[in-house]
């Protein structure tokens, strides 16, 4: 009798325990897809290392596109450095910098060259120093600024001999020690 009672109890104990297991094993996958869900939204939206969101991101990146198609290269160059290397359009940003930056030289070099042949060198230089300030490894820049500064260098010169000359010819010394 008494064992008849104890399979009784384990009878009725058995689909009970069966249900506690089950309820913990769905309780147990329910906690790990969570947490995995978690995880896998916070790693889709966490910042980039300078603090921009991963939206912010793709929308620097369609500026500076828009921008490069647009012929604005210097307002594209400063989108395309905006991205941070652990940003995922950061390649292709790159990529297009690149391209944009080897236009905007060439850009700056034939407007700085137009003003040297007008005799405006002060308006190059200062061109050519903006644009060093954009592109600070441009060596092309640095050396048409170098260029252009001895240039200008020999242009002043050469403009103060001749108005110096001017004033010898005609006897007015102190003005040609002035100029």
């Amino acid at each position: 009798r008494q064992k008849e009672i104890e399979n009784r109890e384990k009878a009725v104990e058995a689909p009970i325990r069966q249900r506690k297991t089950i309820i913990g094993i769905i309780v147990a996958i329910v906690v790990v897809v969570v947490a995995v869900v978690g995880i896998v939204s916070y790693n889709a939206n966490k910042p980039l290392s300078n603090g921009m969101s991963k939206d912010e991101g793709d929308q620097v990146l369609a500026s500076g596109i828009s921008h490069y198609e647009s012929g604005n290269y210097k307002e594209a160059i400063r989108c395309f450095a905006q991205l941070p290397l652990d940003s995922k359009q950061y390649k292709e940003a790159q990529s297009i910098l690149l391209k944009s930056s080897d236009a905007y030289c060439e850009e700056i070099a034939e407007t700085a060259e137009k003003y040297v042949q007008n005799g405006e060198y002060e308006i190059a230089l200062e061109l050519l120093e903006n644009a060093q300030a954009l592109l600070p490894n441009a060596a092309e820049l640095q050396e048409l600024y170098n260029t252009t500064y001895a240039d200008y260098k020999t242009y002043i010169s050469t403009t103060a001999i001749e108005g110096a000359e001017e004033y010898i010819a005609n006897g007015d010394y102190e003005s040609a020690i002035n100029v």
